[in-house]
């Protein structure tokens, strides 16, 4: 036993404690095996709650024969490729072979044991190995240890992190309703806009669109910032680029791509793969490179074209149904022609119009970042807790 198991705790295996349930999945191409009652639970089905709150697909009785069943109370692990999603089982459920379940037995709080997985999955996450898909087979993961207080101390860490589970449910909830009141808005300007009197122009009549630009063949980001950052689409978050994870080019790089730059008052739009992603660009990323994934919608006049507006209608449901006509396909992905932005139809009220309806977006806009931030710190809270009580050195007390 490991010196830093709390007194009166143990070191379990998972196997040890638990019946561990490899996922099994049921031939497609017989029907009479689905459409049942049964969960058929799949990683994608798996979110950040605890709880499974909606399957997609089902098994019928038949199906169940050939499926891997667990009883309610079991807690569920992914285990291929994508490591480490966890969640508790409801009720009776089928899972695919992705899926490896722990069966609690009667000395094991399930809703312990579920923190316990979710607290080795870093652990988890090296023995998988670096292949291309990273897997943990039955035998490895039954011999993951977890430090396991006695039954009744279970129970009350239990309490507790579910207390705090309840208090980040009702924060998320909250960040999900602020953004439904967003795309909601945003979606009735646009449809009043079209439908009213402003004119309609193309968005290539007030601005100009133009591309980015991949790095010389050969050439690689820099293992260091160098004051050159490039954007990527991945840099793209919510409508706006981060800075968390930027790449940056050389010196020289950056003088053979000068031309393809990006200014803040610029709209990122990107044109590849996940065609549409429309973001501003902060201050500090002035002059930053762009990549031949993207386009920037340069406004010609900021007296005739509001760009906060033109992002809430670029974000809207009527413009996003204009790109999705817009698209075409290149080397089987889909693309958006920068002409094709040009082409896009846009409402253009009175500038006092738009300036009133950007200050709307930036005022929910605003909600939904609180709410975001507000989620962010009960999840790092609730990471704090957890370690402190599967560690031992915080105990609740009877």
């Amino acid at each position: 036993m490991s010196s830093n198991v709390p007194d009166g705790w143990r070191e379990a295996q998972l196997g040890d404690i638990a019946r561990i349930v490899t996922g099994k999945t049921p031939s497609t191409k017989e029907p009479r095996y689905w459409g049942g009652a049964i969960p058929f639970v799949t990683p994608s089905d798996i979110t950040d709650s605890p709880w499974l709150s909606h399957v997609e697909r089902h098994v019928s009785d038949e199906g169940m024969r050939y499926s891997s069943v667990v009883p309610a109370g079991s807690v569920l692990f992914t285990c291929i490729a994508s490591i480490g999603k966890s969640c508790i089982a409801q009720e009776v459920s089928t899972l695919n072979q992705q899926i490896n379940a722990c069966v609690p037995s009667a000395q094991v709080d399930g809703y312990f044991l579920y923190n316990a997985l979710q607290a080795r999955v870093g652990e988890m996450l090296d023995l998988a190995g670096t292949t291309a898909v990273p897997i943990i087979n039955k035998t490895t993961f039954s011999k993951v240890t977890v430090k396991l207080p006695p039954l009744d101390e279970q129970r009350r860490i239990a309490d507790v992190l579910r207390s705090v589970d309840e208090a980040l449910h009702a924060a998320r909830g909250v960040a999900d309703q602020c953004e439904r009141v967003l795309r909601v808005e945003l979606d009735s300007i646009a449809t009043r806009l079209f439908d009213g009197d402003a004119p309609q122009v193309k968005l290539g009549d007030l601005s100009r669109v133009k591309g980015g630009k991949r790095l010389p063949k050969g050439s690689a980001y820099s293992d260091a910032p160098t004051g050159n950052p490039y954007i990527r689409v991945t840099d793209w978050q919510d409508y706006e680029i981060r800075t968390a994870d930027l790449r940056y080019i050389s010196d020289e790089i950056a003088r053979s791509i000068s031309r393809y730059t990006i200014s803040a008052s610029d709209i990122f739009i990107s044109i590849a793969g996940s065609v549409g992603l429309v973001a501003t660009v902060p201050d500090c990323l002035e002059g930053a490179y762009l990549t031949e994934n993207a386009a920037k919608i340069c406004i010609n006049d900021a007296r005739a074209l509001d760009a906060i507006f033109l992002l809430a209608l670029l974000r809207s449901g009527p413009l996003a149904e204009q790109i999705s006509k817009h698209k075409g396909v290149g080397g089987g992905v889909p693309k958006l022609a920068l002409f094709r932005i040009e082409d896009l139809d846009i409402p253009v009220p009175d500038l006092s119009v738009q300036t009133e309806i950007s200050q709307c977006y930036r005022s929910l806009r605003a909600s939904v970042e609180a709410a975001r931030t507000a989620v962010a710190q009960l999840e790092a809270a609730r990471r704090e807790v957890m370690s402190d009580l599967l560690s031992g050195n915080v105990r609740v007390p009877e």
